[in-house]
């Protein structure tokens, strides 16, 4: 059976607001995402406002042997990540920021030009069309993707001393997506429907 397209909308606007209740939603996005609801032609599906993990594997890249021991959608401090590069149970440890990610469902191929165009002038340069297949989905990710080795084997890689220097660089990059998608929701509450004389 085929939902109508505002019915989806209206449906997964409905998930949003228990993933709030029940504590799921990111804190931080939920006024980006009413952004995109209160928009006659988008609606999000996922989310993430960034985040900021440590992982421990070899290579951060391989996920069927990294996992992520610690993750926070905000700011961390010093004493939690040197209690990681001091636990002698972990070994090839990596830190990671990312910036925001969200995943917009668009009504028409107008809809996505205009989201797309949005995000890039907010500094979502890597937004893009991710799926046509049975809706128009654009990705808006942030560029922010940072990671850096914090010990190898048991070896620390970063010095106590200058730890505090590398929290405080990873938490204003998570700071800075933040700003980012912050300026996305603003213009995206502000900026005029796409012409409709070429919408579908």
């Amino acid at each position: 059976m085929n939902i109508h397209w505002h019915e989806r909308k209206k449906r997964f606007y409905e998930r949003m607001l228990e993933d709030k209740e029940i504590g799921y939603l990111d804190p931080g996005i939920e006024r980006l995402l009413e952004a995109f609801f209160h928009r006659d032609g988008l609606y999000t599906t996922s989310s993430c406002i960034g985040r900021i993990t440590v992982l421990y594997g070899l290579y951060p890249w391989e996920r069927d042997s990294t996992s992520i021991i610690f993750k926070k959608h905000g700011k961390i401090d010093e004493e939690t990540v040197r209690y990681y590069i001091e636990n002698p149970s972990y070994e090839h440890l990596w830190l990671r920021v990312t910036g925001p990610i969200v995943h917009v469902i668009c009504k028409d191929e107008k809809w996505a030009q205009w989201i797309i165009e949005i995000a890039r002038k907010s500094g979502f340069k890597h937004s893009c069309i991710f799926s046509m297949k049975d809706d128009i989905v654009v990705e808006i990710m942030s560029s922010i993707q940072v990671t850096m080795p914090l010990k190898i084997g048991n070896t620390p890689l970063v010095c106590t001393e200058k730890l505090s220097d590398t929290v405080a660089l990873f938490n204003s990059l998570w700071e800075k997506g933040v700003s980012s998608a912050e300026s996305l929701r603003r213009l995206v509450e502000s900026s005029p429907d796409p012409s409709p004389s070429s919408a579908s």
